[in-house]
Protein backbone atom coordinates (compact mmCIF):
# COMPACT_ATOMS: atom_id res chain seq x y z
CA UNK A 1 0.00 0.00 0.00
CA UNK A 2 2.85 2.37 0.80
CA UNK A 3 4.22 2.12 -2.73
CA UNK A 4 0.76 2.57 -4.23
CA UNK A 5 0.19 5.75 -2.28
CA UNK A 6 3.63 7.15 -3.04
CA UNK A 7 3.24 6.51 -6.76
CA UNK A 8 -0.44 7.39 -7.21
CA UNK A 9 -1.12 9.84 -4.41
CA UNK A 10 -3.55 9.91 -1.54
CA UNK A 11 -6.64 9.60 -3.76
CA UNK A 12 -5.62 6.08 -4.73
CA UNK A 13 -6.25 4.82 -1.17
CA UNK A 14 -10.01 4.88 -1.51
CA UNK A 15 -9.92 2.98 -4.80
CA UNK A 16 -7.58 0.36 -3.35
CA UNK A 17 -9.27 -2.83 -2.12
CA UNK A 18 -7.54 -2.98 1.25
CA UNK A 19 -10.05 -0.74 3.07
CA UNK A 20 -12.89 -3.06 2.00
CA UNK A 21 -11.06 -6.08 3.42
CA UNK A 22 -10.86 -4.45 6.83
CA UNK A 23 -14.29 -2.83 7.02
CA UNK A 24 -15.27 -4.98 9.98
CA UNK A 25 -12.12 -4.00 11.85
CA UNK A 26 -12.69 -0.29 11.38
CA UNK A 27 -16.39 -0.52 12.23
CA UNK A 28 -15.59 -2.42 15.42
CA UNK A 29 -13.05 0.21 16.51
CA UNK A 30 -15.50 2.99 15.74
CA UNK A 31 -18.35 1.39 17.70
CA UNK A 32 -16.17 0.82 20.77
CA UNK A 33 -14.84 4.38 20.84
CA UNK A 34 -18.27 5.83 20.08
CA UNK A 35 -19.79 3.82 22.93
CA UNK A 36 -17.13 5.03 25.37
CA UNK A 37 -17.64 8.60 24.18
CA UNK A 38 -21.44 8.53 24.52
CA UNK A 39 -21.82 6.43 27.67
CA UNK A 40 -23.37 8.10 30.69
CA UNK A 41 -21.68 5.68 33.11
CA UNK A 42 -18.99 8.18 34.07
CA UNK A 43 -21.16 11.30 34.22
CA UNK A 44 -21.51 11.27 38.02
CA UNK A 45 -17.80 10.72 38.61
CA UNK A 46 -15.05 13.24 38.97
CA UNK A 47 -13.28 13.81 35.64
CA UNK A 48 -15.54 11.78 33.32
CA UNK A 49 -13.39 12.59 30.29
CA UNK A 50 -10.30 11.14 31.97
CA UNK A 51 -12.18 7.89 32.66
CA UNK A 52 -13.30 7.67 29.04
CA UNK A 53 -9.75 8.42 27.92
CA UNK A 54 -8.49 5.52 30.06
CA UNK A 55 -10.79 3.09 28.27
CA UNK A 56 -9.79 4.32 24.83
CA UNK A 57 -6.14 4.06 25.94
CA UNK A 58 -6.73 0.37 26.74
CA UNK A 59 -8.09 -0.11 23.23
CA UNK A 60 -5.14 1.81 21.77
CA UNK A 61 -2.71 -0.44 23.63
CA UNK A 62 -3.96 -3.45 21.66
CA UNK A 63 -2.93 -1.94 18.31
CA UNK A 64 0.33 -2.76 16.58
CA UNK A 65 2.42 -0.04 14.94
CA UNK A 66 1.22 -1.18 11.51
CA UNK A 67 -2.41 -1.21 12.56
CA UNK A 68 -1.98 2.38 13.73
CA UNK A 69 -0.60 3.37 10.32
CA UNK A 70 -3.45 1.68 8.47
CA UNK A 71 -5.99 3.30 10.80
CA UNK A 72 -4.27 6.67 10.37
CA UNK A 73 -4.92 6.61 6.63
CA UNK A 74 -8.31 4.96 6.91
CA UNK A 75 -9.60 7.71 9.18
CA UNK A 76 -8.49 10.35 6.69
CA UNK A 77 -10.44 8.67 3.90
CA UNK A 78 -14.14 8.72 3.16
CA UNK A 79 -14.39 5.66 5.42
CA UNK A 80 -13.70 7.56 8.62
CA UNK A 81 -13.07 11.26 8.22
CA UNK A 82 -16.55 12.50 9.11
CA UNK A 83 -17.53 10.26 12.02
CA UNK A 84 -14.41 8.66 13.44
CA UNK A 85 -11.60 11.15 12.84
CA UNK A 86 -13.04 13.61 15.41
CA UNK A 87 -13.11 10.83 18.02
CA UNK A 88 -9.58 9.75 17.08
CA UNK A 89 -8.41 13.29 17.71
CA UNK A 90 -10.44 13.73 20.89
CA UNK A 91 -9.05 10.58 22.52
CA UNK A 92 -5.62 10.69 20.87
CA UNK A 93 -6.11 7.20 19.49
CA UNK A 94 -3.00 7.54 17.29
CA UNK A 95 -0.78 8.68 20.16
CA UNK A 96 1.87 5.99 19.63
CA UNK A 97 1.98 6.30 15.85
CA UNK A 98 5.50 6.09 14.44
CA UNK A 99 5.87 8.91 11.96
CA UNK A 100 8.66 7.15 10.09
CA UNK A 101 6.16 4.49 9.01
CA UNK A 102 3.94 7.03 7.26
CA UNK A 103 4.25 7.57 3.52
CA UNK A 104 5.22 11.13 4.25
CA UNK A 105 5.89 12.33 7.81
CA UNK A 106 4.16 15.61 6.92
CA UNK A 107 0.90 13.63 6.71
CA UNK A 108 0.81 13.80 10.52
CA UNK A 109 -0.27 17.44 10.15
CA UNK A 110 -3.65 16.22 8.87
CA UNK A 111 -4.65 15.48 12.48
CA UNK A 112 -5.11 17.88 15.37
Amino acid sequence: MRTLLRENGWDSYESYQLPAYFDHYSRNMYRIVKYVDETKVFDNMDSPFEKKYEYVAILRSTLSRYELVWLFYNYLSEYGKDKFKPLVEKYVLLKNLRLELLINEDDAQKYN
